[in-house]
């Protein structure tokens, strides 16, 4: 027991140093998508802030393609070192892995969970032309028109793709899902009135809204958002509606040592927080959330679950 001990002290003093050490150069962000789109511009918002607490750069580098997976095997394979992460919506992270026959990593046991650093508010949207003020109303619709509604998407397989498949669920009502090819054409199709509704993130949207095309009937999130107090939340009208994880979230490659992700999560947290990077996050439509790694761990088993069931509901199966 005593060299049990022993190892013990070494293993301490060993984090201990690598903590004090951590970083000597400059950190690597690797980002699901390419330059240009939400998530990338939050990405290096948030980078360039993270470099001045690390007291090294953090370099963007951008890795596209097969909807995020792509990005992620890179961050999984890398040294666990704290020189590697990865920064990508949950959802892009957990949907390839349920649809895919043979996925080259698991979403949450090949990672190290770093920290949950945004919400995305979303919505129902509805095209102002139907003769529903709110969310009871827009269901009733649906149930008397079964079949007839549609609904739109960026594509199949994508969030509100699956969201929209948990709200039929949940509301008990038949619409017609029509994939796009991206959110901006799926946008200008419901406000021309060729589509009933769409599932969105609301900075897009509020555009709209402003010039009288859509209707937000309720918001995806539990609670009522302080920005818009007159828009209710789903879970008033549909109790039971879980809504699916719309965040973006911090990786590392399995086996990261704790104290570099415990300086990981106090540099994120810190950088997020910083009053010109949350101003111009919450301008882009993202909430910031702070989390403890023990915290995104939690968050992401539960969304493993959730995204799992929502796949199911839409009956996707593995390509």
């Amino acid at each position: 027991s005593s060299a049990l001990v022993t190892i013990g002290v070494q293993l301490a003093l060993q984090s201990l140093a690598i903590a004090q050490t951590y970083p000597a150069k400059p950190v690597r962000m690797i980002i699901t998508f390419p330059p240009g789109g939400p998530t990338d511009i939050a990405a290096r918002l948030i980078a360039s802030k993270m470099g001045e607490g690390l007291g090294h750069p953090v370099l963007p580098d951008n890795r596209a393609g097969a909807s995020g997976v792509i990005a992620a095997e890179v961050a999984a394979r890398a040294t666990p070192d704290g020189y590697t992460m990865l920064l990508t919506p949950v959802s892009s992270h957990l949907i390839p892995y349920f649809i895919a026959k043979k996925h080259p990593f698991h979403p949450v046991n090949d990672f190290t969970l770093i920290c949950n650093a945004t919400e995305s508010s979303s919505g129902v949207v509805v095209n102002s032309a139907l003769p529903t003020t709110n969310l009871r109303e827009f269901i009733d619709l649906a149930k008397r028109e079964p079949g007839k509604l549609t609904y739109s998407s960026a594509g199949v397989g994508t969030l509100f793709h699956l969201t929209g498949e948990l709200f039929k669920q949940a509301a008990g009502v038949d619409m017609v899902h029509v994939p796009y090819k991206g959110a901006a054409q799926a946008l200008t199709d419901l406000s021309s009135g060729q589509i009933s509704v769409t599932f969105s993130i609301l900075a897009p949207v509020l555009s709209y809204v402003r010039s009288g095309k859509m209707r937000i009937v309720a918001l995806l999130e539990p609670g009522r958002n302080t920005s818009l107090p007159d828009v209710p939340s789903i879970t008033e009208t549909l109790p039971n509606f879980q809504k699916l994880g719309g965040g973006l979230g911090f990786f590392g490659p399995a086996g990261l040592p704790r104290p570099i992700v415990q300086r990981l999560n106090t540099e994120i947290n810190k950088a997020i927080f910083a009053a010109e990077v949350k101003s111009k996050l919450e301008d882009f439509g993202f909430r910031v959330s702070a989390s403890t790694p023990e915290e995104f761990d939690q968050l992401m088993k539960f969304e493993f679950e959730n995204f799992g069931r929502a796949v199911k509901a839409a009956g996707l199966k593995p390509e």
